[in-house]
């Protein structure tokens, strides 16, 4: 009975460090999971903060360019944008740039030059009309509207059916417009206005 006894006690304490062993696992296990999720949780919430800061960094460069080929598209020339470091938006940014500058410098040199045509249209005592090619008036100097009866800022734009009721001068443009030849003098003096 005595052996008995002291094998119910070893096997009672064997279970109870078993016991013991699998509550300190247990207890072990599950502060291991907590730091895990809490770990997992402050590396998530870093990676958030730390993107969305990444992406803001990032975007208002973009939003810059963004702003500006707005405003250049809108007729805003002398737009320039502020070159940022990161190479590739740079880049845009110095194209864009560039970009400006010459399109302003194009519309300056356009711009100038039209007012000289003006200058040397309005300034001349013979009539001149520019045309283009569907048989519209692009430009006609005051001789030239006295000299056809038609109102300056009327013909503009309209077809040389419209302004010219010559039927004569108009056959001429046509005939003009059509050939790829300069037209010889019998071709003039046949077209003559009345």
């Amino acid at each position: 009975l005595v052996v008995v006894l002291l094998t119910s006690v070893s096997a009672y304490s064997t279970w109870h460090a078993f016991k013991q062993a699998t509550v300190d696992h247990d207890v072990q296990l599950q502060a291991a999971w907590n730091e895990l999720v809490s770990t997992a949780v402050l590396t998530a919430v870093v990676l958030a903060f730390t993107g969305s800061a990444l992406f803001h960094w990032m975007a208002k460069p973009l939003r810059n360019v963004q702003l500006a080929a707005r405003r250049l598209a809108d007729g805003e020339m002398s737009v320039q944008v502020d070159v940022p470091n990161s190479r590739e938006v740079g880049g845009i940014a110095e194209s864009l740039n560039r970009m400006a500058t010459q399109l302003d410098e194009k519309i300056r040199t356009i711009s100038q030059q039209n007012l000289q045509q003006q200058a040397v249209l309005t300034s001349m005592n013979e009539g001149v009309m520019a045309i283009d090619t569907q048989e519209r008036v692009i430009a006609l100097n005051r001789a030239a509207a006295e000299l056809l009866g038609v109102n300056l800022s009327e013909a503009r734009g309209r077809s040389i059916q419209e302004v010219i009721r010559n039927t004569q001068l108009q056959r001429f443009i046509s005939l003009t417009l059509s050939s790829d030849q300069p037209l010889e003098d019998e071709d003039r003096k046949s077209t003559r206005l009345n």
